[in-house]
């Protein structure tokens, strides 16, 4: 069986974006999004957050550096990678 691994998300930027390069020159761009979901509760309506870190690589990473900015709203698509670490 296939399996498919492809997320889109729409929320806000949490900080400016930080841009930087690898050794090799790729230019890599990383930034948080904030995604809200609303939804009732018996007569109250409540609203959850889910905080989310980016990382965009190549000659987009260094176009989209000059354009969005925090609190700006932006759709991202493309894979999604879980990362788990001991504190």
């Amino acid at each position: 069986m296939a399996s498919f691994n492809r997320v889109t998300l729409v929320g806000n930027l949490t900080r400016s974006p930080e841009l930087r390069y690898a050794p090799s020159g790729t230019p890599i761009l990383t930034f948080g999004i904030a995604c809200n979901r609303k939804f009732k509760q018996g007569d109250e309506v409540k609203e959850d957050v889910m905080f989310i870190d980016c990382v965009e690589f190549g000659a987009q990473a260094e176009q989209h550096a000059q354009v969005i900015d925090k609190g700006h709203q932006v759709l991202v698509e493309g894979r999604l990678q879980q990362r788990r670490w001991d504190g």
